[in-house]
């Protein structure tokens, strides 16, 4: 187990533990005196570039076959190419772009993500099935792995990284992470030629 998700499932006990000892039904929160040694939890390892991002001559690619398709209208969803296109200069997660609106552009510069699709109830939009349909194509087309549409967030957000002019922090803000160091973990990958 991780350290990750160790903490993840003791946190649900370890509240309500907390939440008893509040209403005076333990004296006390046992999970609070228990002590485990980071030498029991599994270390994670950084998954491979090439599979978390798209290099720049693949997005090239991508580019290409993208306007390809949408120019011959070779989706149900015409606009789903496009949609793509929009992910990798945005970063947006594919549930925030297939609920995004036209009036949650604030101006030139900045979007207001307000709401997301969600896949178990299908509250807005079918889109989501079309574009990642896309990316199984794509991918094929490259002859490398497949890779699903947060790798095109994650390759924005490595491209971010690679700029010189831009503070970690900014990074952060504009991926919604509450941690600098989510960004870097999980996000930061090399976009060059990947073997």
């Amino acid at each position: 187990m991780t350290k990750t998700c160790y903490y993840n499932v003791t946190t649900i006990i370890r509240q309500a533990l907390d939440y008893a000892k509040e209403q005076d039904l333990i004296p006390f929160n046992p999970m609070r005196e228990i002590k485990v040694s980071a030498k029991l939890f599994r270390k994670v390892k950084k998954k491979p570039n090439e599979t978390q991002v798209f290099t720049v001559e693949e997005r090239k690619e991508i580019n290409r076959y993208a306007w390809d398709d949408f120019r011959n209208e070779v989706k149900d969803y015409v606009l789903s190419p496009l949609a793509m296109l929009f992910q990798f200069e945005t970063g947006v997660r594919i549930g925030e772009l297939c609920a995004l609106r036209y009036e949650d552009i604030e101006n030139d510069h900045m979007l207001h993500v307000q709401r997301m699709y969600r896949r178990d109830v299908r509250d807005v939009v079918e889109q989501p099935h079309c574009i990642n349909e896309l990316y199984k194509k794509y991918s094929k087309y490259l002859g490398g792995p497949h890779r699903s549409s947060h790798k095109s967030r994650k390759t924005w957000i490595s491209s971010l990284i690679d700029c010189q002019d831009m503070n970690i922090n900014t990074i952060r803000e504009m991926a919604g992470h509450e941690d600098e160091r989510t960004t870097f973990k999980n996000y930061c990958f090399d976009r060059g030629s990947n073997p």
